[in-house]
This record gives structure tokens, sequence and C-alpha cells, in this order.
């Protein structure tokens, strides 16, 4: 009984030894449970968001580090860029439908991609992020600006006076800071 014991011990202290190695090998893991334990603590406020599944977005957040390198090597958008993007087009609803017929994660539109079978594919999640990049790289190479980009991901709007609407560009802004603050904090 001594013996079986000992076993038994000894065996719930392997398992427990190798959960916390194996979540260290496993970055996104930990990253995609912060950002689940965001979106369930605003659920639990009250909000009208839904917590997104984990897989998700751990994947979202392994496509956007495999991406991010080919489209911008100089650095001129980030990690943290793509994430908040993620999280204010369709708070990482790999399914989700925009208003006017924008696809997955980044809401791609039908118009910036080339084929029907692309199209048909935008909600995988390796290729929705890839074409976000493809479409944020030409946005940038046209505006040349970080925030006239940003706001042109989402459409360049300017209203009757001539100004650039910038809604988009400050719900950016206060999703960027909660994306730092969640992964950082």
């Amino acid at each position: 009984m001594k013996k079986l014991l000992s076993i038994a011990a000894m065996l719930v202290t392997i398992q427990t030894v190798c959960i916390p190695a194996e979540q260290s090998v496993n970055p996104y893991r930990a990253e995609a449970l912060k950002i689940q334990s965001y979106y369930r603590r605003m659920v639990t406020k009250g909000t009208e968001r839904v917590v997104p599944e984990l897989l998700v977005v751990e994947h979202t957040l392994r496509a956007i580090d495999t991406n991010l390198p080919k489209y911008f090597p100089n650095g001129e958008f980030t990690r943290e860029d793509f994430i908040a993007i993620a999280m204010l087009e369709s708070d990482f609803h790999q399914f989700e439908i925009g208003t006017s017929g924008e696809r997955g994660i980044f809401q791609i539109m039908k118009i910036h991609v080339k084929g029907e079978k692309t199209w048909t594919n935008m909600y995988n999640i390796d290729l929705n992020t890839k074409y976000s990049m493809i479409i944020m790289k030409d946005k940038m190479r046209v505006r040349k600006d970080l925030r006239k980009t940003i706001i042109a991901y989402n459409g360049y709007v300017i209203n009757k006076r001539g100004q650039l609407i910038t809604k988009y560009w400050r719900s950016y802004l206060k999703h960027k800071e909660i994306v730092h603050e969640v992964l950082n904090g």
C-alpha cells in the first residue's frame, strides 16, 4: 500500500512539474489566455462582447508573428498593432461577417481578394492575417503615415467640411492600449 501511495505521489509530482514547462514552451497559449481573460472580464461587466475561442486567439497570434517579418521587416507596424486591429475588427471571431460583407478576424473585403477560391477561404486565419498585412502594406505605401494608414484600413472617409473622420483611429488607439496592458500588465 505504501509503495502504491508513493508511486501515486510521484506521478502527481511529475504531472505538476510538466504542466508549467509545457506552458513555457507555448507562449502563444499563455498570451491567448490573457486575452481571453480580458474578454471574460468585459462580459462579466455587462458589455456586448463574446469571449473568443482560445485556439482561435492562439492561432491568430501565431499567424501575426509568422507574417509580420515578411510584410513589415522594418517595423512599420508591430505585433500589438495587428492584435489591436483583430480586437477592433472582430474581437477574434473567426467567422465574423461585417456589415459590408467583410470576412474573418481582420474583416477582409472582397475587393482586396484576387480570386474566388481565395475569397471562399477568407475565414482561414492564416490567409485572413496574410491579407490584412498585404492590405496594410499597400495602404502604407500610398499614405506614408501610420495614422492615415490605420484609418484607411477601415475606409478613408472625409466629411463634408473636408476633414478626415478619425473615429476608427481613436478606437484603434484605445484597443492598442488595452493590448499593451493585457499582454504586459
